[in-house]
């Protein structure tokens, strides 16, 4: 126990008063015999006892009422055994939700306030109480979690300013982003006592299993704090309310070519339970409206859309869609964009041993045909402007002027040709080497491996491999070999996850170089520390390696570029294969996540019930609202105050002094 104005205590002297004056009237009487007295002993001695004790009971109780009553003005607080231990200074981390689904009514009387604006009163108390009393941070949750703020102790005002200037307009809530931020902010922290507070609605689609295995994880990395952090669960009560969302199917920015046709897929959906006639819809490129229709939408129905455009403007070029939706409360939905990258031609350099009168019987032939393979039957430019070139005569000036440059199973190249390689390479250009019969490993290792001048091959070429020979993982003879499938990691590789994009899987391989890493070296300082393993086979055999070179990048090919490795070149996907890797630009893939946005679309927020299993689960402490924390928080700090209780005993002893007092008077005591 504790106290406020401990100052007070001092008045508990007071309770000598009623003791003194007790003492005093006691000293003024004085016994008298006379005749008859003896008579009288029997019963009067019964009497005096009575009133004896009696005295003292009053006696007792007008020293407490003093006694009490100083304790009372000294403002006496107790702590719970709970949050006993906790207080002094601590760390806070308050994680907002400013995903778009806050947007929709609150459940409060009149429903007129959003869940967002409950949400920043919320925050608001929080920040107001626990600024001064401890360190805190502010974390936002929508799209991607990141710190809304400076951490403040002394001044809320900065903090205040950065939460009113979040607006709920992100996608999805990062729950899990937003916890390993706030478990790296509490474990870095000093303070003995640390606390995670979430302000949500609590969306199903955002919190599931994966939160749980999250929070686990960094449970087992503050085992080695004196003290677990706290994490405490704020919710705000979202109505589920009807609303219509748009967007954009893509799942990384698009990439296209000149003139190529791109289709652009859409995503309307009608999250109410009323049929909605005429909703109006627009599509644009660069602001430009491209189209503009009424949509009619069945309750809780989705529809897809089909649109295509051809941008002849090489560049950056951004599509949106816009629809009004008729509930009007969720806005940030009803609206997408898209970003598209449209290339410029690319230089290409085809280096073959020795060109051949057939294009097709040409190392070279398939690769061509596939670069040059646009759409140049709608009108539109090609993509690649595309030279054949001998490697015995290739002239090095042609090299500087090149995007792309490619080695088709080429045994070597002259000095010179090389440091131009190099030198285009670091400067931004693209390699890719395809390996085959012709091909000098030994060239390879001296001239473009790492105890060169020209580092440029990430892996080592080895022996030709045949298919027929190579065994897999458990041991039994394959007898062919294809590629294995998805996801893939490489982002424009990633366009083949959609098996309406074509199947690597399909094409069967008959042989390839083997590809292993180089063998540690002294001089390592100019090693591809970024190489990655893009494609291989079923059993693993390495197809495809990628790595960095200054600014540029280096593809390496275990498989020659025509049909003596296999049928890859004679498969539909080679096409967009080898143009997706040789034209487009990697850097423009930025990933998108679709299916995230829609799910926030759709209210669909955990009951009261789940919500308690929810916290129970990640060991947390679920609070009714905001007020509910902040006692908790405030009674953690300096302990719950209990003048009030022990002024109600103050008030029962002047009762019973009363009463007491009265029955004395009576009678005699009697």
């Amino acid at each position: 126990m504790g106290f406020l104005n401990a100052m007070l205590l001092f008045g508990t002297a007071a309770f000598a008063v009623p003791l003194g004056i007790h003492l005093l009237n006691r000293s003024r009487f004085y016994s008298v015999d006379w005749a008859a007295m003896h008579l009288l002993d029997v019963s009067d001695l019964q009497n005096a006892r009575r009133i004896e004790w009696r005295s003292l009971l009053l006696l007792l109780l007008r020293c407490m009422i003093p006694i009490v009553l100083a304790v009372c003005m000294a403002r006496p607080i107790v702590q719970t055994a709970a949050v006993g231990g906790a207080s002094g200074r601590s760390t806070t981390v308050l994680l907002l939700d400013d995903s778009y689904s806050m947007q929709g009514r609150a459940t409060e009387p009149g429903g007129q306030l959003s869940g967002w604006t409950m949400a920043q009163s919320a925050a608001d108390e929080v920040v107001g109480q626990l600024a001064g009393q401890a360190e805190l941070s502010v974390v936002a949750l929508g799209g991607e979690a990141h710190p809304a703020g400076e951490p403040t102790r002394r001044d809320p005002r900065p903090v205040l300013g950065a939460i009113r200037r979040l607006e709920p307009l992100s996608a999805a809530a990062d729950v899990i982003g937003g916890l390993r931020l706030a478990g790296d902010m509490l474990t870095a922290s000093r303070e003995p006592h640390r606390q995670a507070v979430v302000v949500s609605d609590f969306q199903r689609a955002d919190w599931g299993a994966s939160v749980e295995a999250a929070l686990e994880a960094m449970r087992r990395q503050w085992e080695t704090l004196p003290a677990i952090p706290e994490l405490h669960l704020i919710p705000l009560d979202v109505q589920p309310q009807a609303n219509v969302s748009v967007g954009f199917d893509a799942i990384s920015t698009e990439v296209t070519l000149p003139g190529e046709p791109l289709d652009l897929q859409l995503t309307v959906e009608n999250h109410g339970n009323e049929q909605l006639q005429t909703v109006p819809l627009r599509l644009a490129i660069d602001g430009r409206d491209l189209v503009s229709r009424n949509l009619d939408l069945a309750p809780n129905a989705r529809s897809q859309l089909l649109f295509t455009v051809n941008l002849d403007t090489p560049g950056p070029h951004v599509a949106s869609v816009e629809l009004d939706d008729p509930a009007g409360q969720i806005t940030a939905d009803d609206q997408d964009t898209l970003q598209i990258e449209t290339l410029p031609r690319r230089q290409v350099l085809l280096i073959e041993p020795e060109p051949k009168p057939r294009l097709l019987e040409c190392e070279t032939g398939f690769l061509q045909l596939a670069l040059e393979a646009t759409a140049g039957e709608l009108g539109a430019g090609q993509a690649a402007e595309v030279r054949r070139v001998a490697a015995a005569t290739v002239p090095p000036a042609a090299i500087a002027e090149s995007d792309v440059i490619v080695l088709a199973d080429v045994p070597r190249l002259a000095d010179d040709v090389v440091a131009a390689v190099e030198q285009r390479v670091a400067e931004g250009g693209l390699l890719c080497v395809f390996a085959g019969e012709s091909l000098d490993s030994g060239w390879y290792a001296d001239t473009l491996g790492p105890a060169s001048a020209s580092y440029l091959v990430p892996w080592r070429y080895g022996d030709l491999a045949v298919a027929s020979q190579q065994a897999d993982p458990s041991g039994e003879a394959a007898s062919a070999a294809s590629i294995r499938g998805g996801p893939y990691a490489d982002p424009l590789l990633a366009f083949f996850d959609d098996p309406q994009h074509g199947q690597l899987e399909n094409a069967s391989l008959t042989s390839w170089r083997q590809l292993e890493p180089w063998p540690d070296t002294a001089d390592t300082t100019a090693a591809p520390a970024d190489a990655k393993l893009l494609l291989s086979t079923q059993s693993g055999a390495p197809l495809l390696i990628a790595a960095s070179h200054g600014e540029g990048r280096v593809l390496q090919w275990a498989i020659t570029a025509d049909e003596t490795s296999g049928s890859l070149p004679l498969q539909p996907v080679f096409v967009p294969l080898m143009q997706r890797l040789l034209l487009l630009d990697l850097t423009s893939a930025v990933a998108r996540h679709p299916e995230r946005r829609r799910q926030e679309s759709t209210l669909t927020p955990l009951t009261a019930a789940e919500r308690a299993s929810l916290a129970q689960r990640l060991g947390g402490t679920l609070h009714t609202s905001v007020d509910d924390f902040l006692a908790y928080d405030s009674n953690r700090q300096g302990g719950r105050e209990i003048w009030r209780w022990l002024l109600a005993v103050v008030v029962l002893l002047l009762f019973a002094e009363m009463l007491v007092a009265g029955r004395l008077t009576r009678r005699g005591g009697r």
